[in-house]
């Protein structure tokens, strides 16, 4: 599991990653292999004391760099190698023509996800990824903000890709139920007779047509203060779904 956290702008590491916005203060060997600094662009290079890689990446015209930008350049630690620390200097805003924490959120969240992997069924993982990921200049609440929205987001992805016949709904609303404590909620997880005095009676019949008894899963914050309002989010899992094969021609239910 990669880890993150801060960094200052002299610690070392295997791979140091820096933005330009324009090639012309690069060094001679990454332009000589085309760098222009284009948005995404990514040329590595012997770092100056040789022990590691400078991975050079373009930011694009300054005045043009968004969020996206920032996304789009994190991710390109897909191209550190076999590296057991990295440095991201892309959370240190030369222009700041961004917030310092939108620039600290839009890296941290870029890089997270590009490392994001399915291989619970593979048998092989594929290469290593880095032990640890440093971004220059995060401050601890903005990096905890956004290790947290792509936390979730891997684990939305990890419940996507897993097969229907592993994440049944016990098994899905026991994810929900873990993930929620974890994050300090309340949770309460309901099923068969407690759906019924709930009057949830559209999901006990649906669920009627399998063997996997459907779950209703409630998840509350509370804040440690009064809160500023109450923000109500409902959600549906379907674990899954024959797409209705039933009323389908049989040519179609195999597609």
């Amino acid at each position: 599991m990669t880890t993150f956290r801060a960094a200052t702008p002299d610690e070392h590491a295997d791979v140091i990653v820096r933005p330009w916005h324009s090639a012309a203060g690069a060094s001679a060997f990454v332009r000589r292999r085309g760098f222009l600094a284009r948005p995404g662009q990514v040329v590595a290079e012997p770092a100056e004391d040789g022990r590691g890689v400078l991975l050079n990446v373009g930011l694009g015209p300054e005045d043009a760099l968004t969020w996206s930008v920032l996304r789009v350049a994190a991710a390109a630690t897909r191209a550190v190698g076999p590296a057991r620390t990295v440095r991201m200097d892309l959370a240190v805003p030369p222009g700041a023509r961004l917030a310092p924490d939108d620039h600290v959120h839009a890296v941290t969240e870029g890089a997270r996800l590009a490392l994001y992997r399915y291989d619970a069924h593979r048998s092989s993982h594929g290469p290593p990824l880095p032990a640890e990921f440093r971004i220059t200049g995060a401050g601890p609440g903005a990096l905890a903000e956004a290790l947290a929205a792509a936390d979730g987001t891997c684990l939305a992805r990890d419940l996507v890709n897993a097969p229907a016949c592993e994440l049944t709904p016990t098994v899905f609303a026991d994810r929900i139920a873990a993930a929620a404590g974890q994050a300090g909620m309340a949770h309460t997880v309901y099923k068969e007779a407690e759906l019924e005095q709930l009057g949830l009676v559209g999901l006990t019949a649906v669920g009627r047509g399998s063997s996997e008894p459907p779950c209703y899963v409630e998840c509350v914050y509370e804040p440690d203060g009064p809160a500023a309002l109450t923000v109500a989010l409902v959600g549906k899992g379907v674990t899954f779904d024959s797409a209705g094969c039933p009323s389908s021609p049989p040519v179609n239910c195999t597609r």
